[in-house]
């Protein structure tokens, strides 16, 4: 099934924020298109008015009003200059609206605090371009503002840091709303060096990956075998450094899993017996859960691990 794309538009957003993530899925439709399927997606730029003028100066020819988009599939707010925007009544409404409707709503930048405006983000993790992770945090405390993150991927909400960073989202959101292959083939097209890790710097070098939960009353020991089985999978993995666990002092179960580099985390990332765990871990096991990702200094952000017979999914 195509999957509409509602990009909003508007004076002073970013170009590269409005026409990375524009290029993206409609050259994803064209690589499908070329290979005899369905158009995965149709995309429409949206706004208040008819013509916009982005940061710089670039006039762009808007395809529709915001009242003629209601029911897109993926909403997406780019970021720039987004004081104007974020007091704009019409546009915050049509955006709750929307959101409402949308399977996915994502920010490039400084769109996140559009969101943010909108009343749509309550306590979900965020991120946004490095020079305003300290300013979303002031402004809007309840958000988990992380940094140093390409994208952040919370199911409904998907934000990106700044411009390239939109790009890689974009891809990522190709794979998962249609598949790997065309999200891979699209970069191939676009002759794009996709960083599908949403983990900063550099693919090579450790990447940790740091596990954060509390178990719901009673589940402790059905709990401990899918763990264990998830560490049994885990250490099998290809690029598998080693893995630790402790518990923080008020009572958080903490699992940190080391690989050699991006690919071998992204790869165990997306296991099928990792995915299936996730997912029992959240309808079965969790009463709050959390992953971060990070480059190999990640892990000071947490205290030392101690070593115990815990085994963490």
């Amino acid at each position: 099934m195509t999957k509409r794309v509602a990009i909003l538009a508007f004076d002073d957003m970013e170009a590269l924020d409005f026409a990375g993530p524009f290029e993206v899925f409609t050259t994803a439709t064209r690589v499908a298109s070329r290979r005899g399927d369905p158009p995965p997606f149709c995309v429409a730029s949206a706004a208040t008015t008819g013509r916009v003028r982005a940061r710089a100066g670039l006039v762009i020819e808007v395809d529709r009003g915001l009242e003629d988009v209601r029911d897109a599939d993926l909403v997406l707010v780019p970021g720039g200059v987004t004081a104007e925007v974020e007091r704009d009544d019409a546009v915050l409404s049509w955006l709750r609206e929307a959101s409402r409707v949308a399977d996915v709503t994502a920010s490039v930048c400084t769109g996140v605090f559009v969101l943010a405006a909108a009343g749509l983000l309550e306590s979900e993790r965020v991120t946004t371009h490095f020079e305003d992770v300290a300013d979303l945090a002031r402004r809007y405390p309840r958000l988990r503002v992380l940094d140093g993150r390409r994208w952040v991927d919370e199911g409904h909400f998907v934000t990106s840091a700044g411009i390239s960073a939109g790009i890689d989202m974009s891809l990522h959101l190709v794979e998962r709303l249609v598949s790997r292959d065309l999200a891979l083939a699209t970069a191939r097209q676009m002759d794009y060096d996709w960083r599908e890790s949403p983990a900063p710097g550099p693919r090579s070098g450790p990447i940790v990956t740091v596990f954060r939960s509390r178990l719901r009353p009673g589940v402790e020991d059905a709990y401990r075998e899918v763990a264990e089985q998830m560490s049994a999978v885990a250490a099998a993995m290809e690029g598998f450094v080693d893995e630790s666990f402790y518990t923080s002092a008020d009572g958080e179960r903490v699992t940190i899993v080391r690989f050699a580099d991006a690919d071998a985390q992204l790869a165990w990332a997306r296991h099928p017996a990792h995915l299936d765990a996730q997912r029992r871990g959240r309808e079965e096991f969790y009463s709050s859960y959390d992953i971060t990702v990070g480059a190999a200094d990640h892990v000071r952000r947490f205290s030392a691990p101690r070593t115990s017979d815990q085994s963490s999914a």
